[in-house]
């Protein structure tokens, strides 16, 4: 780098390799088509130095190259986890396999790990080389003989390196399995089952090869069977598996499963490779299915938060504009609000998120995570999260995942502004266990079956989804957002029978369609998804449209619509033209429309109702005012356009 000691520029370059090994297959292994570099800094003259600088050359030159002649014509299969590495691995056109090992532990630091790659070929075909070729990011390479002829054992540190001549087929097994949401780089999945439910467990199993693979799949928790299943998969083909566990195995602490996956190889079908993953199983308290925080809408005061700041009434009247939220306001320095809880799945991901609004402040939130035993690590703005200084009068939705470590128990989450004569609010914080989404909500269990008259002051909106923070608004053909135009919350209740899903929306101007117009008017827009997103179960996913508008016939008064397209084989068209079939009320109230809606569980497409039951979940509010102005606002994601594996996470609390 220009102006550097050279020792320290080498040191460096060396950095820039680490990065360029680590995550360019990473990110090729996820999908990604093409990957650009740009290396070097820029020159006042308007030239760029890519490769080359006062310390020629420079590592990582040599390291794209290498990169790209191991990769440049390899298909990527998949990426797994094991003894402490991750393995990326990539189909050559001989049919063997090339891997990119590393360290899990970025830390140039660590100590190594060995790693064992299976070496033995199935029937020999096809055909591999007597000992692997291992080259290092400069491009230096090593044979490496198989210990008893079967497996060749690879030392590797946070710097990753190329193994050639290796079977693709007993690598490739290894990249097919999830458990419960988790992939197969996740270094031991964990699977909870809820005191008091009926326990399953969700298995996908993934054929990464170029050619049809029969198989089956056995699953044990704690040393005894729960069950199996054969399959047939397609080149590419992904199969979701829905296992019921027995009640008795839902005990109180934890305990291990495996999944074991054999694929039939060979004519006959005689032979099987096998590939397998242990999991944890815990018994949880559905407490811990919802926020883990408590009062993270403040509307009992400052309970259970210390520090500073204070409590203020929300007088806005629109959605989101009542109850209390938390203001840091002050003359100078910092001042901070915090609430430290137990982490329920440590090793786990928890989804940190708040609603901030700022005028005239520097604010956002700090994070420190405690080992048990001793210990912290922190975590600062704009790490976490950091919003404008600014906002101009409007809510912005703040997200932040967070990787916690398996030692990690208990996680604070601190709220912090600094500035001079400023004031920033926070509402709606909430921490929950990520279940593979950053959106997640939860249907809280109904004492009674909720009317449906459009009246919501039966609804608790003291934790609601937000459909009116800036950062959730698409707009078209010149379409001005305020909150006035378009501002909403929602919520959701369960019981045995149904789903209900309420909205209450700002709307300044009210144009409602029906049928396949539905969408190009005022509406809200539900999609579930019952398989809860699993790649390659997108066509069990479901929508409803639903307005104000007379659906033209029978005795219904409000639209409830679904598209043929994106019906899972159920009904389609209009739903609520026979008010008996389905419950739905449209309510307009000054500015303000309600929505309320029954959806019952029959025509939700096979979802087992109870504690724990997740499912994909996104909303979207439709605005159109006056001509081609359209606006939207969306929680969740993967409906305009269309993506069901995108959609948020839904879980049935008591």
């Amino acid at each position: 780098v220009w102006g550097m000691e050279g020792r320290e520029a080498l040191e460096r370059s060396f950095y820039q390799s680490q990065y360029v090994l680590r995550a360019w297959p990473a990110q090729l292994v996820a999908g990604v088509k093409g990957i650009i570099y740009f290396g070097g800094e820029a020159n006042p003259a308007g030239n760029w130095k890519y490769l080359l600088d006062d310390h020629t050359p420079r590592p990582v030159a040599a390291t794209l190259a290498v990169l790209s002649a191991k990769l440049g014509d390899a298909r990527p299969v998949g990426g797994y986890y094991d003894a402490g590495a991750r393995v990326f691995v990539f189909e050559r056109k001989d049919g063997t396999a090339t891997a990119v090992i590393c360290s899990a532990n970025g830390d140039p630091d660590a100590e190594p790990v060995e790693v064992g790659l299976p070496f033995m070929a199935i029937e020999k075909i096809p055909p591999v080389a007597e000992a692997a070729t291992v080259t290092d990011h400069q491009g230096n390479a090593k044979t490496v003989h198989p210990r008893n002829g079967d497996t060749v054992f690879i030392r590797v540190g946070s710097l990753p390196k190329f193994v050639e001549g290796v079977p693709l087929e007993p690598l490739a097994i290894r990249c097919a399995l999830e458990i419960d949401g988790q992939g197969p780089l996740v270094a031991k999945p964990a699977t909870s089952f809820v005191s008091g439910a009926d326990p399953q467990l969700r298995i996908t199993v993934r054929n990464p090869l170029r050619c049809l693979r029969k198989g089956s799949i056995f699953i044990t928790i704690g040393g005894r069977p729960v069950g199996s299943r054969q399959f047939v998969l397609a080149p590419d083909g992904t199969e979701y598996l829905l296992f019921d566990v027995p009640a008795d195995f839902a005990s109180v602490g934890a305990t291990e499963g495996a999944v074991s996956l054999y694929w039939d190889i060979g004519k006959g079908g005689g032979k099987a490779l096998l590939g397998k993953r242990t999991f944890t199983v815990e018994t949880i308290d559905p407490a811990t299915l919802g926020n883990l925080l408590v009062n993270g809408g403040f509307e009992s005061g400052k309970e259970s938060w210390s520090g500073g700041g204070r409590v203020v009434a929300l007088l806005g009247g629109r959605p989101g504009e009542e109850g209390h939220a938390l203001s840091l306001d002050h003359d100078k320095g910092y001042v901070q609000c915090l609430q430290r809880i137990q982490n329920p799945t440590p090793g786990r991901q928890l989804v940190y998120t708040a609603w901030m609004r700022t005028d005239n402040m520097y604010a956002g939130s700090n994070v420190s995570l405690y080992k048990e035993g001793g210990g912290a690590r922190d975590l600062y703005i704009p790490h976490v999260f950091c919003a404008p200084k600014d906002t101009h009068g409007a809510w912005n939705l703040m997200v932040k995942v967070i990787n916690t470590g398996i030692a990690e128990k208990t996680v604070q989450f601190q709220p912090v502004a600094r500035g001079e004569n400023g004031t920033a609010l926070y509402d709606n914080i909430r921490v929950v266990v990520r279940d593979g989404s950053d959106w997640a909500a939860e249907a809280h269990g109904a004492a009674k079956p909720k009317t449906i008259d459009g009246d919501l002051a039966d609804w608790d909106f003291s934790d609601p989804l937000p459909l009116l923070c800036a950062n959730q608004i698409a707009s078209e053909g010149g379409y001005e957002w305020t909150p006035e135009n378009l501002s909403g919350i929602a919520q959701l209740a369960w019981d045995k029978e149904a789903l209900y899903i309420a909205a209450r929306v700002r709307d300044d101007v009210h144009v409602a369609q029906t049928g396949d117009k539905t969408l190009s008017g005022d509406a809200l827009q539900i999609g579930l998804h019952p398989a809860n997103r699993v790649p390659g179960t997108e066509g069990a996913a479901i929508e409803w449209q639903v307005s104000a508008a007379n659906p033209g016939g029978g005795s219904g008064k409000h639209t409830v619509y679904r598209p043929a397209v994106h019906a899972a084989g159920l009904a389609s068209g209009q739903l609520a033209k026979d008010s008996s079939v389905y419950e739905v009320a449209v309510k307009r109230d000054g500015q303000d429309t309600c929505y309320e809606i029954r959806i019952p569980w029959t025509d939700v497409g096979g979802v087992r109702p109870q504690p724990g039951t997740r499912l994909g979940l996104s909303l979207r509010l439709t605005d159109a005012d006056n001509g081609a102005a359209h606006g939207a606002a969306a929680w969740g994601r993967g409906l305009d356009p269309w993506a069901p594996a995108s959609f948020g996470s839904l879980v049935l609390v008591p």
